[in-house]
């Protein structure tokens, strides 16, 4: 069965609600990708990252625009390998990366759709 498209901000409000409000709070009234994650976020910086590279991958122009499972995944993959092999790599942030990404897996449902 097909599942409608999940848009950006949709993502972006459904991993909010599977991480909580302390590792991804949103700003409601954003109009921009790295906006839309609020400044009381745990990994700030990352997590603003996180947003422009699959607004990115996605060839988003508005938050309202659809997003692919397989190129929001890569995107987040693509990161946390350049964060894995920095001297600065922070275990707490690799970690953040592996949550989005299983939030990500589940809210999409991927395993479904790739055994149709």
């Amino acid at each position: 069965m097909q599942h409608p498209p999940i848009t950006f901000r949709t993502l972006l409000y459904e991993l909010r609600d599977a991480l909580g409000e302390v590792d991804l709070p949103l700003d409601q009234h954003a109009t921009e990708p790295s906006a839309l994650i609020a400044c009381s976020a745990l990994h700030l910086t990352l997590a603003r990252d996180i947003a422009r590279r699959i607004y990115k991958a996605n060839d988003c122009r508005h938050l309202g625009s659809p997003i692919d499972a397989a190129l929001t995944l890569d995107a987040l993959g693509q990161l946390r390998n350049t964060l894995e092999h920095t001297s600065t790599c922070d275990v707490d942030q690799i970690r953040f990366i592996d949550d989005l990404a299983g939030a990500t897996v589940h809210l999409l449902d991927i395993s479904a759709e790739s055994a149709t």
